[in-house]
């Protein structure tokens, strides 16, 4: 709809909403309903609205899950790099000592 429309493109524009209405509320008549055509036309677009929110809410629910799952990994990625670095440690006290024992033969 342009944004100054003339008063034919307004009654042509009126015309397809009548007919629309009419279609979609199995041939009732515009003036009889016009509350109800609007109620359930929000209703209509209130319901894909949510719809499409519910999707893009599944989405982002894998994406965590996703991220979870590479977070898990890092943990337990570290947790063997803290093992290894225990041991590391360990073997290095054991030279140490040995060096030790060695200064004292």
């Amino acid at each position: 709809m342009p944004e100054n429309p003339t008063s034919d493109m307004l009654d042509n524009y009126f015309d397809t909403f009548k007919e629309d209405f009419a279609t979609h509320t199995n041939g009732l008549k515009w003036d009889e309903n016009i509350h109800a055509y609007i109620i359930y036309y929000h209703a209509r677009v209130t319901d894909q609205h949510l719809r499409t929110q519910k999707a893009n809410l599944e989405n982002i629910k894998t994406e965590l899950t996703t991220i979870k799952t590479h977070l898990s990994t890092i943990k337990d990625s570290l947790a063997g790099i803290a093992t290894t670095n225990t041991n590391l440690e360990n073997i290095k006290t054991s030279l140490d000592n040995i060096d030790t024992n060695l200064d004292t033969v």
